[in-house]
């Protein structure tokens, strides 16, 4: 028999969904490992709600997708409590995959796995594992991948060229550098996680603008400047992050002009860049005193291989430096030697054609399955806009019940900006094909009965 105490504290942990699925998901795992037991009543919304550091909005929302599933049920003016006889959780077939943007990097395992060997077999061992600065100059650590890069035409041939574990380290460090707390940060209305995530530690304010199929629409970004006072454009011009979006040359150059107009810096993150068979283009070519530029290894060769490379105009370069040693005390020394003996030995050409192949064919997949246009870029992720009477959040839902792991578009949506009713789609984190399409078939299905939440009564 449950107690009607308010006592519910629960660990929180890290999520990326909606939030209210961060409670609803927290809620049931109390109820199915014992720790809230039928006849419990939860405590007051207000409670969770700050518990969980949410609006009531999103804890009403949660209670009523529970209530829905058979997990509470509400009493107007007595509150909310566990129900009786915990609903069993159905044999929803194998769990599938479709929630992290990763390349399936057993594509291309003999390479790295040959590349791996060759390393530690005949590498200098002060090369791959001594101290390394952050500096990029000929000859040193992962000087070779960032010319083979250069020679594929992306901007890095010119300015201060840092190296940096990673492309999330160089946006943070770039962020901490251009920015004070309080400061607005311009970028796309629907972003990656991972900028969203470094305003909120940085203390700084999202403005997201208006996109199209390429991207940032010019006349929101130059209202934005005007209305934000923002000097800081963070931006992903080629297959977007989770649009799939790519802007044109005349798109790029566009931004530039605004950057020079409003003296505002750019980040532009090209991640996506070297497997999206675009042409290289880039908003630093039309603007390079106004651009940082970052790319890296991880969407082209394996996640794991944590080396990035930024372009950064001359005068920023060691304050940048400084604030890369201070989240790393040294810049990549194994993942830059190991990026160098790929790309010197042919097999970054090979790897990224292999990507180049099977991302196309995953997305013309997924087309088949869903619909939608052609995508402007070739990426391993794939955005899908939904009708009424689908919601995003909803599908979201019910394909976690049905063992999909995917995201809506609230995960990446600025807090100024209204969700787009959509989903994204990592198509590369399964590595089999089959697996994939067996997703996107039960995915299918569940868009062609899926109901949207029901409306609160609580």
């Amino acid at each position: 028999m449950g107690s009607a105490s308010n006592a519910w504290n629960p660990k929180v942990g890290m999520h990326d969904g909606p939030k209210y699925t961060a409670v609803l998901d927290t809620l049931e795992r109390d109820i199915r490992n014992g720790t809230l037991v039928p006849g419990d009543r939860l405590p007051p919304q207000r409670h969770i709600a700050d518990h969980f550091g949410v609006t009531i909005s999103t804890i009403t929302k949660a209670i009523t997708e529970a209530a829905r599933r058979g997990l509470v049920h509400t009493t107007p003016g007595s509150g909310t409590f566990i129900a009786p006889g915990l609903p069993e959780v159905p044999d929803a077939g194998h769990f599938i995959e479709m929630g992290i943007n990763l390349v399936p990097q057993a594509l291309c395992e003999d390479h790295l796995r040959s590349a791996l060997r060759e390393l530690t077999g005949t590498g200098n061992v002060a090369d791959t594992l001594g101290y390394r600065g952050y500096r990029l100059t000929p000859g040193s650590s992962g000087h070779q991948f960032t010319a083979w890069l250069a020679a594929q035409g992306y901007p890095l041939d010119a300015g201060t060229r840092l190296t940096c574990n990673g492309t999330q380290q160089g946006l943070l460090a770039a962020m901490r550098t251009l920015s004070k707390p309080g400061d607005a940060v311009i970028c796309e209305g629907v972003t990656y996680t991972g900028i969203l995530r470094i305003i909120g530690q940085l203390g700084l304010v999202a403005h997201g603008v208006d996109m199209d199929r390429e991207g940032a629409l010019p006349d929101a970004l130059e209202r934005a400047l005007k209305e934000s006072g923002a000097k800081l454009i963070v931006l992903t011009p080629t297959a977007q992050n989770p649009t799939g979006a790519t802007m044109s040359d005349a798109r790029r150059a566009a931004v530039a002009a605004l950057a020079r107009r409003y003296d505002a810096m750019v980040i532009e993150d090209a991640v996506t860049a070297p497997v999206s068979g675009v042409e290289p283009s880039s908003i630093t070519r039309f603007a390079p005193d106004h651009c940082i530029y970052l790319t890296g290894a991880s969407k082209s060769v394996a996640p794991g291989v944590r080396f990035g490379v930024m372009r950064v105009p001359d005068r920023l370069a060691a304050a940048i430096e400084v604030a890369l040693t201070t989240t790393n005390w040294m810049g990549p020394a194994y993942f830059a030697e190991l990026a160098d003996l790929l790309a010197r030995s042919g097999r970054m050409d090979e790897i990224v054609a292999l990507y180049r192949a099977d991302a196309s064919a995953r997305q013309e997949l997924a087309r088949r399955y869903l619909g939608g246009p052609p995508p402007t870029a070739i990426a391993y992720h794939y955005w899908h806009g939904l009708t009424e009477p689908n919601s995003a959040d909803s599908v979201v839902m019910e394909a976690a019940g049905s063992n999909i792991h995917l995201s809506s578009a609230s995960s990446f949506t600025c807090p100024n900006y209204a969700p787009p009713n959509a989903l994204r789609l990592c198509l590369g984190a399964e590595p089999d094909l089959a697996v994939l399409e067996d997703g996107l078939r039960r995915l299918t299905g569940l868009l062609a009965n899926s109901r949207p939440l029901a409306a609160p009564v609580i």
